[in-house]
């Protein structure tokens, strides 16, 4: 498992949500940290104004002219609480499964889920491709795990007849 590649793909987006925190604390934020609260505190109030079902469909980006950048707002003011709870079960969902299972499988699924979870903060995820790619690829990954072949753990000798000596057998 290469860290330092994992590094260098994280560096820029944590770099950004970093400075976007930095940027609330300070007296004088920059344009594009201002706008991000701006739109935050715009999406807080249409969801409270349509709290179950939203505003409809990609209504934040029609009544602002720009997208949310932030995938809960964006959830919350589009489609209420019912888009949001039907869009984070598959995650919810994902990650019951993750713990479940060992390994490198469960290590790079819960980054996966960790990775587009701090994405969500940072933009709208649930239209673009490549997230949704990759949701059903962890899908897979998990099907795969539960109903693939099992490689042995270990090999026991047991008699199988006193007559005909030993077999091997391999416990699951």
């Amino acid at each position: 498992f290469d860290t330092e590649l994992l590094f260098q793909m994280l560096e820029k987006p944590i770099g950004r949500i970093s400075r976007f925190f930095v940027q609330i604390n300070s007296s004088t934020p920059d344009t594009s940290t201002t706008e991000r609260m701006y739109f935050i505190q715009e999406g807080i109030k249409g969801f409270i104004q349509s709290p179950f079902l939203g505003n409809g469909f990609q209504s934040f980006e029609h009544k602002f002219g720009r997208y949310s950048h932030n995938n809960f707002i964006e959830l919350l003011y589009s489609g209420g609480l019912l888009s949001l709870t039907i869009y984070y079960s598959i995650y919810y969902y994902l990650y019951n499964r993750l713990s479940a299972t060992r390994g490198s499988i469960r290590v790079l699924g819960m980054l996966s889920l960790f990775c587009m979870l701090v994405l969500d903060f940072a933009a709208v995820t649930y239209l673009l491709k490549n997230i949704q790619y990759l949701i059903c690829t962890l899908f897979v990954i998990l099907k795969l795990d539960t109903t693939g072949p099992k490689l042995p753990s270990s090999t026991l000798k047991r008699p199988l007849n006193s007559n005909l000596g030993y077999n091997n057998v391999t416990a699951l």
